[in-house]
């Protein structure tokens, strides 16, 4: 069963994110510009908090929040939405795996959960091979006291089974559905005898949203091209426009 979840920003977050696209409209520098933008804005959606701008930035940044701040509810609406859904779920015995692309994001989901008494175990890029295969068997072994699993999805996207798990929380979309489809095999898998309950979470009126339709319509667009080898896949300047907007209704 797949469950989408649409979350408002937060107030905290509207400011960040309002005030990156105002850096970029004052910009002019092209496509490297707008690819710091994108990660920039979905570092916000995801956790909350701003970015390090880039080297050659002439305006002054988001006022980021410093590390020992850490207010209550969390300043992304992502973050407060599990970190209150999720601890009933696991004390009815549910257990979790929860996929990210960012380390800020992990590292506010992991003191989000440890703060609530959870188990949590993580796989990122700074595990060795070794030892992720033994947090896996640690996660999977019979009455575990780890119920929630934190992976990145650029570490962990085959070759994990992590079927002791029925939920899996997609916390950030990928401009390629194919990430989130190997993210979903790591409970969705031969040997899973419990129904797999999978939240795609996404940040409405923003970048996020903007991903998710493309995410909808990629598995046409992909035929298409494949029909035709030799079309070329642009956005055009107002699909540009489009995704680089916020709107607040």
């Amino acid at each position: 069963r797949e469950l989408v979840l649409c979350c408002a920003l937060s107030p905290a977050q509207v400011a960040l994110y309002e005030c990156a696209l105002t850096q970029l409209k004052r910009e002019h520098s092209g496509g490297s510009m707008h690819l710091h933008a994108v990660m920039a804005l979905r570092v916000i959606c995801s956790s909350g908090v701003a970015p390090a701008t880039a080297p050659d930035d002439s305006e002054p940044p988001c006022p980021p929040r410093p590390p020992s701040e850490q207010p209550q509810p969390p300043l992304s609406s992502k973050l407060a939405l599990l970190f209150g859904l999720l601890p009933q779920f696991v004390a009815a015995g549910d257990r979790a795996v929860v996929v990210s692309q960012f380390k800020a994001t992990l590292d506010a989901l992991q003191r989000g959960f440890e703060s609530l008494g959870l188990g949590v175990l993580r796989v990122d890029g700074s595990v060795t091979p070794a030892a992720r295969q033994d947090l896996v068997d640690r996660f999977n072994r019979p009455h575990s006291a780890d119920s929630v699993f934190l992976l990145s999805s650029r570490a962990g996207g085959t070759g994990f089974n992590l079927t002791s798990a029925n939920r899996l929380i997609l916390f950030d979309p990928d401009w390629n559905p194919a990430i989130d489809e190997q993210a979903i095999a790591r409970v969705y898998r031969p040997g899973q005898e419990r129904e797999v309950y999978i939240w795609r979470l996404y940040s409405t009126s923003t970048i996020e949203e903007k991903m998710f339709e493309r995410q909808i319509f990629k598995n046409d667009l992909t035929s298409d091209v494949v029909a035709d080898s030799g079309a070329a896949v642009k956005l055009d300047p107002q699909s540009m426009r489009d995704i680089f907007a916020y709107n607040r209704g």
